[in-house]
């Protein structure tokens, strides 16, 4: 029963990701540790084509990103991230620390099972 709660818990927070720009956003872009403001966070996720227009709900400033971030921590927690407030700049400008989830390395475990070995068909010489 519990096993079910957390496989309804991932799905719905999946759900919350893909519904919500900025958090598919930081989850597209980020794939290695970033620790920044929210300013640096929001350049990091802009897009490259300055004509684009940005999505109706995505944070039009800093403040609004960092709110955000708050709401949208746990979520992104539940599905393996790390979001952490890393506490404030001498310019008291509040730190982030973003980590993706850990992937498991692919040559310590095979994708696919050895197949055995199969028998070895006499020659007709």
């Amino acid at each position: 029963m519990q096993r079910d709660n957390r496989k309804i818990a991932a799905i719905l927070a999946a759900d919350v990701v893909d519904g919500n720009p900025f958090a598919s956003a930081i989850t597209l872009s980020i794939t290695e540790p970033f620790e920044g403001t929210a300013a640096e966070l929001l350049d990091v996720l802009a897009d490259p084509d300055p004509d684009r227009r940005l999505p109706k709900d995505w944070p039009a400033n800093p403040r609004a990103a960092t709110g955000l971030l708050r709401r949208l921590a746990p979520t992104l927690r539940q599905l393996g991230w790390t979001i952490e407030d890393a506490g404030k700049t001498r310019l008291k400008t509040r730190l982030w620390r973003i980590e993706p989830p850990k992937r498991e390395n692919s040559e310590s475990t095979p994708a696919t099972p050895a197949a055995p070995a199969l028998p070895q068909l006499p020659s007709g010489g």
